[in-house]
């Protein structure tokens, strides 16, 4: 797996089990996701949920959902508004320690994909100040 470059894409459904996988591995029990939060997203927001594979392997996924509001509210963590013009990314896992790669890769290729004027990143519990999207 060193040294290859991979393949960044839209999770299918039968990926999602992968992904709660790593979403158990990289959260504490009380933050992470459940297998259902994920199927829903990758069914409401599957274009805002990108895995980057390497070898048909998942080794990281960013996932997210769009909400009319200006910032990551509670109700979006929830909630997919197809109309929503900013995307509130709620996980970000990487296997094998390649977080900062994976990204970097997915904020650049998703701003592209979607259009979004601004995207909001929660890394903790009460945050969700907007970033640009440019």
């Amino acid at each position: 797996m060193q040294g290859a470059v991979g393949e960044l894409r839209t999770l299918s459904e039968g990926d999602v089990a992968a992904a709660w996988a790593l979403e158990a591995a990289g959260y504490p029990p009380e933050e992470a996701a459940s297998l259902a939060k994920l199927q829903y997203r990758q069914r409401e927001a599957g274009e805002l949920f990108l895995g980057h594979f390497v070898d048909d392997q998942l080794i990281g996924f960013v996932c997210g959902t769009r909400s009319l509001e200006d910032h990551l509210t509670e109700e979006s963590m929830d909630v997919h508004e197809p109309t929503g013009t900013t995307i509130c990314i709620h996980s970000v896992c990487v296997d094998g320690g390649l977080y900062q790669k994976v990204l970097q890769n997915s904020s650049k290729t998703n701003s592209d994909r979607t259009h979004s004027s601004k995207w909001a990143l929660c890394e903790t519990e009460g945050c969700g100040d907007p970033v640009d999207g440019q």
